[in-house]
């Protein structure tokens, strides 16, 4: 493959960056400046961002409460918003509570309507937190946000896009092999997880040794959030049945 070089030549409050690899050669213009957003960051959460935005796949791990998928939401639409990417794909594994949700036919691919609807709604409300909720819908009718199920993730590779993995604990060794190794050009991919929340049968069919094997590797990042934003009762409770 070609050598891949980024010219930026600026103009009013647009970068265009073209850039130019053999082959192909294509072009993006970049909104300037910062994205607003209705929540803001707290520092933890601008010091995991900024390091996701300089890393191809990050995952982020926490405990429940600690933000995982809002901060995703804010990287994935912060890429989207300013042109660096062109499209949004959620995923997630359908494995709750040791259960499969089945075949996903017709409609299985709709994020109004489809089988992965509900599992992926907490992702939506959060970019909806975050953007108003008629802008967000717009993005998901104009499919700028679509939802592809992990099993049927074989055959594509992701160019100019972000990928957000929602509940990746609950991935297998072969499904995260699967979903890594659709990275194509000028995309990244941004993981959540929680090793307290493991749903599969089998405990040690989780990533967790696949993480292990490539966490050094350049352009990976595993950041665990700690600042949590339940009620205290909550965590608690949490805390409490965790140890029983």
């Amino acid at each position: 493959m070609g050598k891949k070089r980024k010219v930026l030549i600026e103009e009013n409050s647009v970068i265009e960056e073209v850039v130019q690899q053999t082959p192909p050669t294509y072009t993006k213009r970049i909104r300037k400046g910062p994205i607003t957003f209705h929540l803001k960051l707290t520092d933890e959460q601008k010091e995991a961002k900024e390091k996701a935005l300089s890393s191809i796949l990050t995952i982020f791990t926490g405990a429940p409460g600690t933000s995982k998928s809002l901060l995703a939401a804010n990287i994935g639409l912060d890429l989207l918003i300013k042109g660096h990417v062109d499209q949004i794909i959620l995923t997630r594994p359908t494995v709750v509570s040791g259960s499969e949700i089945g075949f996903l036919p017709g409609e299985g691919f709709s994020l109004t309507s489809g089988k992965l609807a509900p599992f992926l709604s907490p992702m939506i409300q959060n970019m909806k937190k975050l953007r108003c909720g008629d802008e967000i819908d717009k993005m998901i009718k104009d499919e700028k946000i679509i939802v592809i199920p992990l099993q049927y993730l074989r055959g594509f590779t992701f160019d100019n896009k972000v990928v957000i993995g929602e509940e990746m604990q609950n991935a297998t060794a072969e499904d995260f092999k699967l979903l890594t190794s659709r990275i194509g050009l000028n995309s990244s991919m941004l993981l959540t997880m929680d090793y307290r929340q493991i749903d599969l049968k089998r405990r040690s069919d989780s990533i967790s040794l696949s993480i292990e094997k490539i966490k050094d590797l350049e352009g990976v990042s595993i950041i665990e959030l700690t600042q949590n934003f339940r009620h205290p009762l909550a965590i608690q409770i949490g805390e409490i049945l965790e140890k029983t």
